[in-house]
């Protein structure tokens, strides 16, 4: 199909692919903006405009290389892919749970030394009182428990300390190498208050998308049998909205 005749009919069509805003797109082609909202509203009726539009959508598809199976796919692999790949809720050991004996196990020398230096820089002067001074030798920290504390373990079922329940942390992927269904699920990353957020797509939303493409939804009504303001909207529906309304207890 050639160009449309009308020129502001063709530059309507041209503008409005690209964001499929009615009104702006009827501004951009020319027309007034006072009168651009009906004026779009009018031409998206038009059989020559909605024909035009289906052209240029097509013709954009094809340099694009893209059809519809393409979407469909892109949908359904977004909606499939894993979100543990980007992040997880893990559990791993305490301090105590791999230790010798169970004692507190620290990660390596260098983060005992400087315990062990933190320490003694907050040993009480000579002139401390008698107790003071045997509190803090008896916070002296040690080694006993060993070196090699992991918290990428796991929790230790029989440890006295957690109870095998271990401490939560959340795990996020490099996605510099993650797989490319869950690149699909990657939006990117926000930093926050409260830390580092990962941004998914919505897999629910690409669902839809899928199952009304599939035409799943065409007849699923959703109804709220428990919601009292349905019962009495369907009170009113079958008496009439001038025959009153049924009472729960006589006044």
């Amino acid at each position: 199909m050639p160009a449309l005749p009308n020129s502001k009919h063709e530059r309507f069509c041209q503008e409005y692919v690209i964001d499929f805003n009615g009104t702006q797109a009827a501004i951009r082609a020319g027309y007034s903006r006072k009168t651009a909202g009906s004026q779009a509203f009018d031409l998206l009726k038009k059989p020559e405009i909605q024909a035009r539009l289906t052209e240029i959508k097509a013709e954009i598809a094809e340099r694009l290389e893209i059809d519809q199976d393409k979407v469909f796919r892109r949908w359904w692999d977004t909606a499939n892919a894993d979100p543990n790949e980007l992040t997880q809720h893990r559990i791993g050991p305490c301090r105590y749970c791999w230790g010798d004996d169970h004692q507190f196990q620290w990660k390596t020398v260098r983060e005992f030394d400087e315990a062990h230096t933190l320490w003694e820089a907050k040993a009480p002067s000579q002139d401390a009182s008698i107790a003071a001074q045997a509190i803090h030798a008896a916070e002296e920290p040690t080694d006993a428990g060993g070196y090699g504390y992991r918290l990428t373990r796991e929790a230790n079922p029989d440890c006295p300390e957690c109870a095998g329940l271990g401490i939560p942390y959340t795990w996020m992927a490099d996605t510099r190498v993650i797989s490319p269904q869950a690149r699909l699920l990657f939006r990117g990353v926000k930093e926050t208050k409260n830390g580092i957020e990962i941004l998914m797509s919505d897999q629910d939303r690409n669902l839809e998308l899928v199952a009304k493409r599939l035409g799943m939804l065409k007849d699923v009504v959703a109804h709220d049998v428990t919601d009292p303001m349905a019962d009495l909207l369907k009170e009113i529906a079958a008496k009439g909205s001038t025959a009153p309304l049924k009472k729960d207890d006589p006044e």
